[in-house]
């Protein structure tokens, strides 16, 4: 089955985005792996977070509250135990926010 091209354009506009993120992710991950940094990152972010468009700042907390969802269902141990209770109490909020 091949794709037409509006669907070619679309899967492509996707993979590119999907790397874009990943490599952001990665980014911050790489940050947060230095002893002692997760204050100065987490201001960062919220630094940043803060001074962009509000609807934008919506679609964040959106992109994060979904990927919450995948994130409590991985295997835990003790590392990230505390971690994955998180993402399932936020996954149980159920908080709707909406797209304005």
């Amino acid at each position: 089955m091949s794709l037409s091209s509006g669907e070619l354009a679309m899967h492509k506009h996707d993979k590119a985005l999907t790397d874009r993120t990943r490599a952001a992710v990665k980014e911050i991950i790489d940050c947060v792996n230095i002893m002692g940094s997760d204050a100065v990152v987490a201001a960062a972010i919220s630094a940043e977070l803060c001074q962009s468009h509000r609807t934008l700042q919506a679609s964040f907390i959106r992109a994060f509250q979904d990927a919450m969802v995948s994130y409590s269902e991985i295997h835990t141990d003790l590392r990230n135990a505390a971690a994955v209770d998180f993402a399932k109490k936020v996954v149980a909020m159920e908080h709707y926010i909406p797209f304005v």
